[in-house]
C-alpha cells in the first residue's frame, strides 16, 4: 500500500512539474509572441510610414518631372519657332544689299547674311559664335555699338550713324538699326541689325559742303587778290628805280632792295595762286587715258624720290577705260599730291601709288609711310590758306580738291600720326 502512496506522490509531482513547465514555456511563448508581434507591428508602421514618404517623393518628383517636361516642351516650341524665324530670316536677309545680323543679350553673333560677310571680309565660321567685341574691336565696341545695343536690349529701335575704322587707313560710313527681338515670355532675347553703307553719300555731302565753302572764299580771295596786286606792283616798281637810282655799290642798300623785290614776289606769287583759286583756268575736258598721266607724274618723281632715299611702288592694270579729263590739270593735281607726300618723309620711306578698276569707277590709291597728319589737322586738311609748311599758301589741296571736284571725282584723305597717309580718288569712266 505505501508503495503505490509513493508512486502516486511521484506521480502527482511529475504532473506538477510537467504542468509548471508548460505553464513557463506558454508564458515564454507568450512574452516572445508579444514582442514579435510588438516588433512587426513597429516594423509594419515604419514601412508604412517609408512607403507613404516614397509615395509623397515620387508625387513630388513626378511633379517636378511634369514640370521640367512642360519647360522642356515650350524651350523646343521655342527653339522651333526660331529655326523657323533664322531660316526665313536666311533666305531674306541673303538676298539683301543691307548687312543683317542676329544678336544675343551676351553680344555673340547668331546669324549674318552674305552680305556683312562680305563687308567685314570674314567668314561664317569666324563671326557665328564670337563676340561682336571680337569682330569689331574692343575700342569700338564699347565706345560706340555697346551704349546703342544695350538700349535695345532694353526694348528701344536704335537708329544712328558713325564712321567704322577697319584698319589705319580704311574706314566705312554705316547707317545702323538696331530692333528687339522677343521671345515666347515677352522678354528681349536677340537684337537684329541692319546695317547701310553710306560712305560714298557721306562722303559726296562733306564734299559738295567743301564746293560751296570754296566757291565762297574764292570770290574773297579774288577780291583780295586784286586789292593787293596794285599795292604790290608800286612796292616792286618803286624798290627797282631805288636800285637804280643809288647804283653806287652800298651792301646795305643792296640788300634791302633784295628783300624789296623777293617779298613782292613771294607776294605776287601768292596773289596768282590766289586768282588762280578764285577763277581757276578753264578746263580743256576730253576723252584721255589716266594711266598715261599717273605713269607720267610719276616718272617725274622717281628722281627726287631716289635723292631722298624714298622706295616707290607702283602697281598699275595693264590697261583702263577711258576718263573725261584735263591732263594738265589732273597732272597739276596728281603731282601735288605725290610732292606733299614726299614732304611727308623727309629720312626716308615708302610711297606707293595703286590703281584699279572697281564697277564703273576707276580707284587710285597714293600711300606714304610718312608722319601721318594728325586728326586735328586732318579735317582742316582741304580749308584754303590752312598749311603745316614754313613756307607756302595753304592752297595746294584746295586747289586739288577744285580739280577734282570738277573732274566729277571724289577724293578722301584718312592718315595717323606715325603711320603714314592714306589718299583715295575715284573718277567715273567715260560713257
Amino acid at each position: 500500500m505505501e508503495w503505490r502512496l509513493y508512486f502516486i506522490i511521484l506521480i502527482v509531482i511529475a504532473l506538477a512539474i510537467i504542468l509548471y513547465f508548460f505553464y513557463t514555456l506558454k508564458s515564454r511563448s507568450n512574452k516572445l509572441l508579444k514582442k514579435e508581434i510588438s516588433e512587426r507591428l513597429k516594423a509594419e508602421e515604419g514601412l508604412q510610414k517609408a512607403r507613404d514618404e516614397l509615395e509623397l517623393k515620387v508625387k513630388e518628383r513626378t511633379s517636378e518631372l511634369a514640370k521640367t517636361n512642360e519647360e522642356l516642351q515650350l524651350e523646343i516650341k521655342e527653339h522651333k519657332i526660331a529655326e523657323e524665324m533664322y531660316r526665313k530670316y536666311e533666305s531674306i536677309s541673303n538676298t539683301s544689299k543691307e548687312f543683317m545680323t542676329l544678336i544675343n543679350k551676351d553680344f555673340i553673333y547668331e546669324a549674318v547674311n552674305d552680305s556683312y560677310c562680305q563687308a567685314t571680309n570674314k567668314s561664317f565660321k569666324e563671326i557665328i559664335g564670337n563676340s561682336v567685341s571680337e569682330i569689331w574691336g574692343k575700342k569700338q565696341f564699347e565706345k560706340i555699338i555697346k551704349p546703342y545695343m544695350e538700349k535695345c536690349f532694353a526694348g528701344n529701335e536704335v537708329h544712328y550713324q558713325e564712321w567704322f575704322h577697319f584698319s589705319d587707313f580704311e574706314k566705312r560710313y554705316y547707317d545702323v538699326a538696331y530692333y528687339p527681338y522677343y521671345n515666347q515670355k515677352g522678354k528681349v532675347s536677340h537684337t537684329i541689325v541692319v546695317t547701310r553703307d553710306v560712305t560714298e553719300q557721306k562722303l559726296l555731302e562733306n564734299q559738295l559742303l567743301r564746293s560751296e565753302r570754296l566757291a565762297g572764299i574764292g570770290e574773297l580771295a579774288a577780291g583780295v587778290a586784286h586789292e593787293i596786286r596794285n599795292p604790290v606792283a608800286i612796292i616792286n616798281s618803286t624798290a627797282q628805280y631805288c636800285k637804280n637810282k643809288f647804283n653806287e655799290k652800298d651792301e646795305e642798300i643792296d640788300e634791302l632792295m633784295e628783300i624789296f623785290t623777293d617779298t613782292s614776289e613771294k607776294i605776287d606769287k601768292t596773289v596768282k595762286t590766289l586768282l588762280e583759286f578764285a577763277k581757276p583756268q578753264k578746263m580743256e575736258m576730253r576723252k584721255g587715258d589716266i594711266l598715261k598721266v599717273l605713269k607720267k607724274v610719276c616718272g617725274l618723281i622717281e628722281g627726287k624720290c631716289s635723292k631722298q632715299n624714298v622706295e616707290t611702288n607702283f602697281i598699275f592694270p595693264d590697261s583702263l577705260p577711258n576718263v573725261y579729263l584735263d591732263e594738265d590739270q589732273l597732272s597739276g593735281a596728281f603731282l601735288n599730291l605725290m610732292l606733299n607726300a614726299l614732304d611727308a618723309m623727309p629720312a626716308g620711306g615708302e610711297i606707293k601709288v595703286q590703281v584699279e578698276l572697281k564697277d564703273d569707277e576707276i580707284e587710285i590709291i597714293i600711300l606714304d609711310s610718312g608722319i601721318g597728319i594728325s586728326k586735328e589737322n586732318l579735317k582742316k586738311i582741304f580749308n584754303p590758306f590752312f598749311t603745316t609748311k614754313k613756307s607756302g599758301t595753304g592752297l595746294g589741296l584746295s586747289l586739288v580738291h577744285q580739280i577734282v571736284s570738277f573732274h566729277k571725282g571724289k577724293i578722301n584723305i584718312s592718315s595717323k600720326l606715325g603711320k603714314g597717309t592714306r589718299i583715295l580718288i575715284k573718277f567715273p569712266v567715260y560713257k
